[in-house]
């Protein structure tokens, strides 16, 4: 059952017209609510990338494809962890972590998230399906997961590149 639709950041990077009283009343509408769990920015972030209250995430912000080519994907990540499908604008990095149409929902504009939103109201099958591939997918992205990852790229042939990269750089070792 979708209740709750969580945006997690500054409200000014959320894309404006995600913003708006319109959007706000259609999800109230279906029954649903906007969730604004905000950083502040006097002090810690305790929020910030809390998802565990929502049933859905949204984040399309408000920035260049540029400036987006510069963010990683930690939005889709910790919707993965909470076990809530994301709604997300078109983010390189988003893209790179895809696999199939179970990881993520593009949206673009409003009209998006309420059709997207629709779809899931109406199709509760793939709502489950997309908080179960959330469970997947969010075991890859666990600390142990990525300290595994990280220590088997250490031990594999990197001592070797790093050696090849010495000879040709302009670095002068003692």
């Amino acid at each position: 059952m979708i209740r709750v639709i969580g945006y997690r950041g500054v409200p000014k990077n959320l894309e404006e017209n995600f913003r708006s009283p319109a959007f706000c009343d259609a999800l109230r509408e279906r029954g649903i609510e906007l969730s604004w769990n905000v950083n502040d920015h006097k002090g810690a972030y305790p929020f910030y990338s809390d998802y565990s209250e929502v049933d859905l995430t949204l984040s399309i912000r408000n920035m260049t494809l540029t400036n987006a080519a510069g963010k990683p994907a930690s939005k889709l990540v910790n919707s993965w962890i909470a076990g809530a499908p994301a709604l997300l604008g078109p983010e390189p990095a988003f893209f790179e972590l895809q696999e199939d149409e179970l990881d993520f929902l593009v949206v673009r504009k409003p009209e998006d998230a309420l059709n997207a939103v629709d779809h899931l109201l109406a199709n509760p099958g793939i709502y489950r399906q997309m908080r179960e591939r959330c469970q997947d997918r969010a075991f890859a992205h666990t600390a142990p997961s990525v300290v595994a990852k990280w220590v088997a790229q250490i031990n594999s042939n990197l001592g070797a590149y790093y050696e090849k990269w010495l000879q040709k750089s302009a670095i002068v070792t003692v």
